[in-house]
Formats: C-alpha cells, structure tokens, sequence
C-alpha cells in the first residue's frame, strides 16, 4: 500500500507486503521489501513499513521482516548505498550515512546479549502525541497490548491511523452500506472461529493477503466477549 503523496522513483523496486505512508521519497534504485537474507527463512514476508516523511535518497535497500515488519521510522533520513536488514526498527528521525549498515533483527537487546554495558543514544525531542504514536508502532511489531487500555484510554482512530492490528479496530462498513437496498450490497463472507486466538491469527493472514491482492477490499473482525 503506498500512499499517493509518496514519490517513488521509476528504477526503484517495491516488493509486495511493503506500506509506505505519506510525504516519503524513494529515490533510483532502491530496493524495498526483498526477501530476508536469513538462510532457510527467504520465503517468509513480514512486510516493510516506511513511516511518514522518511527519504531515502537512492541505492537504499530495505529488507522484508520475517517475524514482523521492518520498520523504518518517521523523518528517517537514509543516505546512499546504506541498508537495513530484516525486522530491524529505526525509530523516528534516525539518519544513516551513506554505506552504514543495519543488520537483521537490531535492537539494544542484542548489544546487551553481546556484552556491551553502554551505549550512544540521542534523545529525540518529540511530542505527547509522537510519543504516543511511536510508542503504538514499536509495540505493534514485537510487544503486548492491555485491551482494557486499549479501548478506554486511546483514540481507535488514531489507532488505526499507525498500523494498529488489533480484532475489533477495524473500521466497519457505514450505516448506508449496511441498510442500502439488497442489490446494492457488496459480496461478503463470514468466516467463524472456534477461538479467539485462531481469529487473531488469522486476521494477520487475511490482512496482508487484501493488502497484497485486493487493495480494494475491506474487512471487520468481531471478537465477541473477550
């Protein structure tokens, strides 16, 4: 899915499963979404998503996630020749200069697990609001969520608006499509789960299959009593 203020140069190569959000440049030649170079798991895709505002400027390589997406973040600056591996996050405004290198999976974590005890970091100046929503981004692609928190203290649309793939966020279809006259009424079907873990998980499938084949399509997910 791109977004249609989103400029993608001609020689550039977008893969399928790849989101890119509003205001961003990809510039020649860069290659977005290409499988992970991780041995035994090429054919898994989790996607990419390049957030608000990102630019790449050219030469630029981006590889798919395989547990989840990579992310590169909102204002991330990436200079020429640079890349970043599978399930990798950038978060907001990062820059890369021209030849550095992501690996695959990066996260402070896995400095930790290489025995470093400290570390540089730049304190990003964001506010209430991107905290929040960078916040909501991370988690979505390795955490947890409190639903109770969830639905009384967030705003479902902006939910939706970052990503957010949760059952019971989707956005149903209005009054109009639901009341209009019977030959009016979209095709549709119902698929019933016996649990709802199983829902959960297929909602991911469904999701990324009318992102990749049926861009047109939408769905809703209802959980029952949770």
């Amino acid at each position: 899915m791109i977004h249609e203020t989103a400029y993608i140069h001609p020689t550039a190569v977008i893969y399928p499963n790849v989101i890119i959000e509003a205001n961003v440049y990809i510039g020649p030649y860069c290659i977005i979404g290409a499988p992970a170079e991780w041995k035994g798991r090429e054919d898994e895709n989790g996607g990419v998503l390049i957030m608000e505002g990102a630019r790449l400027t050219g030469l630029v390589t981006v590889d798919a996630g395989t547990d989840k997406r990579t992310v590169i973040g909102k204002d991330c600056y990436l200079m020429k020749h640079s890349h970043v591996g599978h399930d990798a996050i950038l978060a907001y405004g990062v820059t890369l200069s021209c030849g550095a290198k992501v690996g695959g999976h990066f996260r402070v974590r896995e400095l930790k697990k290489l025995g470093y005890k400290e570390i540089e970091c730049v304190i990003v100046n964001l506010s209430e609001e991107d905290e929040r929503e960078l916040n909501v981004r991370l988690n979505a692609n390795t955490g947890e969520w409190d639903w109770n928190d969830l639905a009384n203290n967030w705003d479902s649309d902006k939910l939706e608006d970052w990503g957010l793939d949760i059952p019971g966020f989707a956005i149903a279809p209005s009054e109009d499509e639901l009341i209009g006259e019977e030959k009016n009424k979209p095709p549709t079907m119902k698929i019933t789960f016996e649990a709802v873990e199983d829902l959960q998980q297929a909602e991911i499938d469904i999701r990324e299959l009318i992102d990749r084949k049926y861009p047109k399509a939408y769905f809703s997910v209802s959980a029952g009593e949770i």
